[in-house]
């Protein structure tokens, strides 16, 4: 049986048996097992969902740090605050996810953001709001993935998860990076994290 917890901040665990942890929607967020040895990785603040065995099992530990990847130095002319929380909203939105740094807000192709989970989001969201460090060229993709793994380490993921991610959100098709403030007005669902 699945049950409910909370991590208020990024939390190392430790344990000898396979985890397999959902984000609050159900969506697989963690699996991993351990192949020789104990298996340790990190959680980042927000609400999971995991078997009632495998939570008893788990031990908390310091949160792993990971080395942090190079960040190359923002190219965008503007000095850029970035909002400590995002307003989320889902919607149409043919951008298939747009950032108003103004107004705090994450606007969501409601059909694409389905099956992402917060893993999927918290990359596409990152990497999006690289644009805006480098000038939202084409060319920068590359250092818009840098920035999206250097802050989701920082924030508590896992390099498996963040490759596995990368690969699987982006690789496929490029994301505009055009915003579409229409859809903000628009937004019928709203969710701050």
């Amino acid at each position: 049986m699945l049950v409910n917890f909370d991590i208020e901040t990024k939390k190392g665990f430790y344990s000898m048996h396979p985890v397999r942890v959902y984000d609050s929607e159900g969506v697989l967020f963690y699996y991993n097992r351990p192949f020789e040895g104990a298996l340790t990785f990190n959680l980042p603040k927000g609400s999971y969902k995991i078997d009632e065995d495998e939570l008893y099992l788990l031990k908390e530990i310091k949160p792993l740090q990971y080395e942090l990847p190079y960040l190359d130095k923002a190219t965008a002319k503007n000095k850029i605050k970035i909002p400590e929380n995002f307003t989320h909203y889902m919607t149409k939105n043919p951008a298939k996810c747009s950032i108003d740094l103004k107004e705090g807000a994450i606007i969501w192709d409601e059909e694409f953001a389905k099956g992402l989970g917060k893993l999927g989001r918290s990359f596409i969201a990152l990497h999006e709001l690289g644009h805006y460090m480098y000038n939202g060229s084409p060319e920068d993709e590359q250092r818009c993935d840098t920035f999206a793994r250097y802050h989701m380490l920082k924030r508590g993921y896992n390099p498996s998860q963040i490759a596995a991610v990368s690969s699987a959100t982006l690789g496929n098709s490029h994301l505009s990076d055009k915003r579409n403030f229409k859809a903000l007005k628009d937004a019928k669902n709203a969710d701050t994290i």
